[in-house]
C-alpha cells in the first residue's frame, strides 16, 4: 500500500510556491489561497522555503513541473536604479529579492512554467535588468487608484491581453476585468519580455518570454479571482507542460 502511494504521489505535477514574508507576523508564508487551488487541479503544492544551501535549494528545485512567485513587500530600489528610495516603498528584504532571482534565473534556463504573481512579476522584470515606477503617484499622466480594498476578488478595471501572445493562449486575449493590489507597476522591460498586457491607464499588467514554455507575469491577484482570471487556468497550463502530466 505504502509503495502504490508513493507512485501515485509521483504520477502528479509538482508546483513550487516561493513564500511571501508577512512583515506583521515576521514570518514567511502561502496562503491557502494558492494551496487550495493547486490541490484542486490535482498538483502537489512544493514549499520552496529561503535557505543559503545551495545544495538544498538544488535539490526541491529538481522535484518541481512549474514554479510560482507571490505577491508581497517592494523589490529593493537600490536593486533597479540610482535614484532615492520614494517614501511610499516597504520594507524591503534584498537577500530574499535576490534569492528569487536565482530561482527566476533558474527557471528561465531550464525551461521550467513560471507564473509571477504581482510583486513575483516585478521580481521578475527586475531580475533580468528591468525597472520598476517605485509609486504610480510619480506617473505624470492620470491613474486611477489601482489599490482596492475588500472583496479582492471584485473586479477593479480592465486590461487588453495581446493576440498571439502565451497569456492569450492561457486566458484569451481582448478585454478582461481584474482585481487591482499594487502602488508600483512595470516601467522599462528588459529582452526577450514583451509587454502583453495593460490596463485602459496605461500601466503593464503583463509580461512574458514567448520564447518560453510558459515565462508569465501578471500584476494582478488570480488566487482572489473567479473563473478564466483566477489562478486555475494557469496551474492547469503547468500540469499540461509537465513531463508528469495527469
Amino acid at each position: 500500500m505504502e509503495a502504490e502511494a508513493k507512485r501515485k504521489t509521483i504520477d502528479r505535477a509538482v508546483i513550487g510556491v516561493v513564500p511571501r514574508y508577512s512583515p506583521i507576523m515576521e514570518h514567511f508564508e502561502i496562503p491557502e489561497a494558492f494551496t487550495a487551488p493547486i490541490m484542486g487541479c490535482g498538483a502537489i503544492p512544493l514549499l520552496i522555503p529561503y535557505t543559503e544551501d545551495q545544495e538544498l535549494l538544488d535539490c526541491l528545485l529538481r522535484q518541481v513541473d512549474g514554479l510560482m512567485h507571490l505577491g508581497g513587500l517592494d523589490v529593493d530600489p537600490a536593486l533597479y536604479t540610482y535614484g532615492p528610495r520614494h517614501p511610499e516603498v516597504s520594507v524591503s528584504i534584498p537577500h530574499y529579492d535576490r534569492f528569487e532571482f536565482g530561482i527566476m534565473q533558474w527557471a528561465f534556463a531550464n525551461g521550467i512554467p513560471t507564473l509571477g504573481i504581482c510583486r513575483g512579476m516585478q521580481v521578475m522584470n527586475v531580475c533580468f535588468g528591468g525597472s520598476l515606477l517605485q509609486d504610480l503617484s510619480l506617473r505624470s499622466s492620470y491613474t486611477f487608484n489601482h489599490y482596492q480594498l475588500r472583496p479582492f476578488d471584485i473586479p477593479r478595471h480592465d486590461i487588453e491581453v495581446a493576440e498571439g501572445s502565451r497569456l492569450a493562449e492561457i486566458i484569451g486575449a481582448g478585454e478582461h476585468w481584474v482585481n487591482s493590489m499594487h502602488h508600483q507597476s512595470v516601467l522599462t522591460v528588459p529582452e526577450p519580455f514583451e509587454i502583453v498586457a495593460c490596463s485602459s491607464d496605461g500601466l503593464v499588467e503583463a509580461i512574458e518570454v514567448r520564447s518560453h514554455p510558459m515565462f508569465v507575469g501578471v500584476q494582478w491577484h488570480p488566487e482572489d479571482m473567479r473563473g478564466d482570471m483566477s489562478l486555475e487556468p494557469f496551474i492547469e497550463e503547468m500540469i499540461a507542460l509537465s513531463s508528469r502530466a495527469l
